[in-house]
């Protein structure tokens, strides 16, 4: 009769062994706070856009960050501003924020690169600002400036000089971060 009792022991408390495994587990599992994990911001993401596509309709990218490869200097208008020729011959304004040209940036006529910014649109107020910061010095490139619709705003911008020119003219300068 020992051997049936030890059976049945054995049963009993491997069920009541279970049931305290399961009510812990339980019981951790009301009293723990969930894990939240930090994931890294990477920042916003530049589009990348061929020349093509941002020609068929630029304020369709109202202040969307956006990369323009093949972006081509057409003519400078002054240190802060030049033009750039679309695939479709439309001539298409870019400024380049006063802290680019304070560290060195050099824009001439011929260069090519990227850029990256954000389209806005002109206003009499965006012209007015830049008239106070000095951006034209010529009364005409103000005025082409006033018959445009949108232009882009430069927040980074990696220029060649073409080959023709000595080599080391390179130029890849970002508007520092602020805040």
């Amino acid at each position: 009769m020992a051997k049936g009792t030890s059976g049945v022991l054995g049963t009993i408390s491997m069920i009541v062994a279970f049931l305290a495994i399961g009510g812990f587990m339980y019981w951790l599992s009301l009293a723990s706070e969930p894990t939240e994990f930090a994931v890294a911001d990477e920042g916003e993401q530049a589009q990348v856009l061929s020349l093509a596509a941002f020609q068929m309709n630029p304020a369709g990218f109202e202040e969307v960050l956006l990369e323009l490869d093949g972006v081509v200097v057409s003519e400078t208008l002054g240190s802060q501003a030049f033009v750039t020729e679309l695939p479709n011959g439309e001539l298409y304004l870019v400024r380049i924020p006063g802290a680019l040209v304070q560290q060195g940036l050099a824009v001439r006529a011929g260069d090519r690169g990227r850029i990256t910014g954000r389209v806005q649109l002109m206003s009499e107020e965006v012209l007015a600002r830049w008239d106070s910061e000095g951006v034209f010095v010529d009364p005409e490139h103000r005025a082409m400036a006033g018959m445009v619709p949108t232009f882009f705003n430069v927040e980074s911008v990696q220029l060649e000089t073409p080959a023709a020119e000595p080599a080391g003219d390179d130029q890849e300068v970002a508007v520092p971060e602020q805040g």
